[in-house]
């Protein structure tokens, strides 16, 4: 029987990265879900990092952004190119990912209201810009748009676009704005305890090997 989930991590130069998260990436019959995050020092190689895991997986749908740091199941990595990778095979209408905006009061009904409807989601993993206008209504009109409880952190504001939220379309990356992935409630998530940093971790995935972004502040905690 297939994993349903599998998990790597990858430091070095930034255009090795590809190559070892795919190289350790065990297989996932029917994945559908990635989430990835990378450092700082690798958030110029994230766009070919996404382009050559869709690649590779086949999957299409793919959350996560740049952290300060990222962390794995054998190392916290800071001030150096890495990157941290999950891939999972979750039912296609189990979750959505929604790309980034300034305004998800409007974007979400607009473009996700019969799905948030039809499953009533309840819990959402998103990514903050700091340089979002107005972060603390975003991350409350996110809530209320789709009644979902939020759990994630803020991404880097020393690069372009430090926002990863990729799904058939919907935009590649993004800043000043938040994004992120809505789950159905048949999903079983684990998350970090109060003060740590967000570990997702989707069903039978022990939270300890599931990438995680080493964020300012989280924008809720479990």
């Amino acid at each position: 029987m297939s994993a349903q989930f599998a998990a790597a991590a990858a430091a070095g130069e930034p255009e090795s990265l590809a190559a070892q998260c795919i190289a350790g990436l065990s297989p996932v019959d029917g994945a559908t879900l990635g989430i990835l995050y990378t450092t700082e020092p690798a958030a110029a190689a994230l766009p070919e990092l996404v382009r050559a895991l869709a690649e590779h997986t086949g999957i299409r749908s793919w959350v996560g952004g740049v952290g300060l740091g990222v962390c794995s199941a054998t190392s916290e990595i800071f001030d150096q190119p890495a990157a941290v990778v999950m891939t999972a095979a979750l039912p296609a209408e189990d979750f959505r990912v929604f790309a980034a905006t300034a305004d998800p009061g409007s974007d979400l009904p607009r473009r996700h209201s019969r799905w948030i409807e039809g499953v009533q989601p309840v819990l959402a993993l998103v990514h903050a810009d700091p340089r979002c206008p107005d972060m603390q209504k975003a991350a409350t009109d996110v809530a209320s748009a789709s009644g979902a409880y939020l759990v994630g952190g803020l991404v880097s504001h020393r690069c372009p676009s430090p926002l990863l939220a990729m799904t058939a379309g919907e935009d590649t990356g993004g800043s000043e704005g938040i994004a992120g992935l809505m789950l159905a409630p048949g999903v079983a998530v684990a998350t970090a305890t109060p003060g740590a940093s967000i570990s997702p971790a989707i069903p039978s995935l022990p939270p300890v090997s599931s990438p995680a972004v080493m964020a300012r502040s989280g924008l809720g905690q479990r």
